[in-house]
């Protein structure tokens, strides 16, 4: 399952913007699995009950948080996201180093915090 998750996450992330918010109006599907895939691939129970529960029930607000923050961040915000901005350049929080976006940033430009 977590090897499902990560290349949707990646495939999701990789899609432009354009068609990111093009989903999201035709049908907010892709944008309520990445958020289960997220949680997912963070085994968080949480997050994934809380992800399906808002698939089933809770689809036409996730559809306007979805377009606004589409269109502003080109980002799909969830409650994983929330433990991320505690995260150092060691990924001392991180469940693995290699799911780090900031380790990776830190390596790119050469300094570490």
């Amino acid at each position: 399952m977590k090897d499902f998750a990560k290349k949707y996450i990646d495939w999701y992330q990789g899609l432009d913007k354009v068609v990111k918010i093009l989903l999201c109006i035709l049908w907010d599907v892709p944008a309520n699995l990445y958020r289960l895939a997220k949680s997912a691939q963070k085994d968080s129970v949480v997050g994934i009950v809380l992800a399906i529960v808002l698939m089933i029930f809770g689809g036409w607000v996730l559809f306007l948080i979805d377009i606004v923050s589409l269109v502003l961040k080109d980002k799909i915000y969830w409650i994983d996201d929330l433990s991320d901005s505690a995260c150092d350049s060691n990924c001392s929080c991180c469940s693995s180093s290699d799911s780090c976006d900031k380790k990776s940033n830190d390596a790119k430009d050469g300094t570490v915090e």
